[in-house]
Formats: C-alpha cells, sequence, structure tokens
C-alpha cells in the first residue's frame, strides 16, 4: 500500500523555525568575514550581501596539498563574483504567477514540447528550468539553473520584487533558501564549495550573495543558468507552471499528455481534490509510532532521511517506510496525503504540519507525528536530537489523516 501522492524530485524539506519577515539586506562585510545564517538569514525574506571586490572569504574548499606520491588535486572553478560594476539589469515582473506544478522531464524538453505545455488550455505562464543535485555545505541540495527575468515571476513578492537578488543571480552568485541557510548555517559573502554529481571533492566555488524565499518545495539553491553546466546540472530537465484556473487532476493529466514520461507536482492544497478513502489501520499507526519514537535521540540533519539522522519530513518518511507505507518526501508534498482534519480529532499517528513563512502562507514547510495527549515526537531542527514535545499551535497549518490507495 502506498500513499497518493509520490514524489520523484525533492529530496527533502525545511528546518522547524520561523526563517522570514521583513526584506533584510545584509551590510558590506570587512575582508575576512562572513555573515552567518545564524544571524541573518532567520529575520528575513531576502538577505543581500553586498558586492565588493576581495571582500568574500573561501568556505569549502580542498586542500592543494597532497602526498608527495598524488599529484595535487585541480583547483575548483569559480564562478563569477558581482562587483558593484559588474550587476546587469534584469526586467521588472510585470506581474507575478502562483506556481502550481513542478515538472521534471526524463529527457530536456524540446521546443515542440514547451510549445504544447504553453498552449494547455488554463495554463497561464510556464518557465523551463535545469536541475540536478550537489553537495553544498556537506548537505545534499536541489538546484535549479533558471533565467533570472523569468523565474522571478514565480516567486513569493517578497522575493520576487528585490531587483538586486535577481542582479547578483545573472551575475553569477548562488540564492540559498532561506531553509537551507538557517539549517546548515551558510554565509553570505563567502566562496561555497560545491560537489557536483560524480564527483568526491569540490570542482566548483560559488559565491553566496544571498538568502530568499523561494516558495518552491525542496528546492535549495539557484544559479543562473549560464553556469548550469558549470554545476552538472541537466539542462531543460524541469519547468515550473502557473496554472490558476485548473484543478489539480485536469493540471497533472494534460502536462503528462503533452510531455509523456514527466513527473508532475502539484505543489497547492487548493489543486488538490479532497482526498477519501481508508486511512492507516491500528497496527500500522502503531509501527509508524514505534519506529518514530525508536529514533528519539538521534540528530537532526538538514536533507537526513534515516536511519542515524533526520531532518522532520525524513522522520516521517523512513518510520512510514517502517509501517509498509511509501511516504513523499518534504512536508509539502505530505501535507497533500490524505483527509485535512481540526487538531481536536487528530489521532495517534496522524500527521501535523506547520507553515513558518509569512512571506508565502501556502508553503508548508515543516511535520511532526501526533502522538495522543497533545504530545508529538518530531525533528525539530539544527542543533537538536528528535524528542517527544507538546504539539505548538502557533503557525499551524493543519492535521493530516492519511490515506491510503492499492496499486
Amino acid at each position: 500500500m502506498f500513499v497518493s501522492i509520490g514524489s520523484a524530485f525533492a529530496l527533502h524539506a525545511g528546518h522547524g523555525g520561523p526563517s522570514s519577515s521583513p526584506v533584510l539586506f545584509s551590510s558590506k562585510l570587512l575582508p575576512g568575514k562572513g555573515s552567518s545564517a545564524a544571524g541573518g538569514a532567520g529575520s528575513g525574506s531576502v538577505a543581500l550581501q553586498s558586492p565588493a571586490a576581495g571582500a568574500y572569504t573561501s568556505s569549502g574548499s580542498t586542500s592543494t596539498t597532497a602526498p608527495a606520491t598524488q599529484q595535487p588535486p585541480s583547483p575548483p572553478k569559480t564562478l563569477p563574483v558581482p562587483t558593484a560594476g559588474n550587476l546587469p539589469a534584469v526586467a521588472s515582473p510585470a506581474a507575478l504567477h502562483t506556481p502550481d506544478a513542478i515538472v521534471l522531464f526524463p529527457t530536456p524538453i524540446s521546443a515542440a514540447d514547451e510549445t504544447h505545455l504553453d498552449h494547455i488550455k488554463g495554463v497561464q505562464a510556464t518557465t523551463v528550468v535545469d536541475t540536478g543535485t550537489v553537495n553544498l555545505g556537506g548537505a545534499q541540495a536541489v538546484a535549479f539553473g533558471v533565467d533570472p527575468a523569468t523565474f522571478r515571476t514565480f516567486t513569493p513578492q517578497s522575493s520576487a520584487s528585490v531587483d538586486r537578488l535577481w542582479q547578483y543571480l545573472a551575475a553569477g552568485s548562488l540564492v540559498s533558501s532561506y531553509d537551507m541557510a538557517t539549517d546548515q548555517k551558510l554565509q553570505l559573502g563567502v566562496l561555497d564549495g560545491i560537489t557536483t554529481a560524480g564527483r568526491s571533492s569540490p570542482s566548483v566555488q560559488g559565491w553566496m550573495g544571498a538568502f530568499a524565499s523561494l516558495g518552491l518545495p525542496g528546492v535549495d539553491l539557484l544559479v543562473s543558468r549560464t553556469y548550469s553546466d558549470d554545476l552538472g546540472l541537466a539542462p531543460r530537465t524541469g519547468a515550473v507552471i502557473s496554472a490558476p484556473t485548473l484543478d489539480g487532476p485536469a493540471l497533472q493529466s494534460q502536462i503528462e499528455q503533452a510531455v509523456p514520461g514527466s513527473t508532475v507536482e502539484l505543489l497547492r492544497l487548493s489543486k488538490i481534490p479532497q482526498l477519501t478513502g481508508p486511512g492507516l489501520n491500528n497496527l500500522q499507526r502503531a509501527a509508524l509510532i514505534s519506529a518514530a519514537l525508536s529514533k528519539v535521540g538521534r540528530p537532526y540533519v538538514w536533507g537526513g532521511a534515516g536511519p542515524d539522522v533526520f531532518d522532520c519530513s525524513g522522520l516521517v518518511q523512513w518510520s512510514s517506510k517502517q509501517a509498509g507505507i511509501l511516504m513523499p518526501r518534504t512536508a509539502a508534498e505530505q501535507f497533500l496525503t490524505g483527509e485535512h482534519i481540526p487538531l481536536s480529532s487528530a489521532a495517534p499517528g496522524d500527521l501535523l504540519f506547520w507553515t513558518y513563512d509569512p512571506n508565502d502562507p501556502g508553503f508548508v514547510d515543516h511535520v511532526a507525528i501526533y502522538l495522543g495527549n497533545g504530545m508529538m515526537v518530531v525533528a525539530p531542527h539544527t542543533g537538536l536530537n528528535v524528542e517527544v514535545v507538546p504539539v505548538p499551535t502557533d503557525n499551524m497549518a493543519g492535521v493530516v489523516r492519511v490515506v491510503l490507495k492499492t496499486s
């Protein structure tokens, strides 16, 4: 048996605490100094590092010192570092688009198939992206290579409206999601080593210029598609689609017909019909809870999916698997896997959800497992371990009673 919403896309979900409020610009760095995500990323919808030649430090690169019997590794390629004099103009958005689906393609989408997507009745806008997974700061990160001018129109208004953010991206800067920046304690204004697929050490260095609310579940890192090849991203293998007037099943079906073999991830609860059907039986609920409780004391790690380290949705996914249930990977996707019920009706084994981004209140980024009697088991955030704690109700997005289907 498995849950009705699957995922071939996202690796992990967000942290367990607030991450955004008004727009924040970081102060200019002194040479050799960095601005920590712990002090800056947690307090703004956009945090930007001032561009200044030489005002950055290196982070994550490998040593060039090697044993005498070995050749030193090739130094990582460095992506361009934005300066005050090289920020390109990026067109301001005439209108913003609600991202309703992320689509992954098995091979690069052709121009003809892209036209088919654009011509689906009800599709308002589409942006094609390059996709891949890299290692940044010791954690896997889902990376998108994007056209800054078009992609910005699919992000929350608080991010889309900041011209300098998109100028940085176009000039070669890396842009991290707030969730990843906070959990990995990334720093603004440093050169971060990036390990691309198939490599064991960093092959690229990129300047971390901004943290931003992206509003797309599981997307951790942006780079201008000009530099996608340097990060090993597969060209034209993804798309973000806005179709505000189409219901979810219709949108999903028409995309799959337009581009056979594509994987469609619906992003908004309003796009998902209310699921009804058999829920977890008592044995499955007991197995799910037992599995989660067996991991109390194990550390929270961004992107952790067990069996020894976990993030919030990773704990839910791993524990569900021990009960014979296949669960999607991100909190946002797990929120779409069942019947939505009031907290007063929650039973042990139901899933609890929160949204901590006031700039994108529809974006669910935290999940826990209800134990009953007002208690839950959760992988909270970096610096804490899996624990049993009372259920907080601030910023709660809802409660889900998982619905199963057979196949």
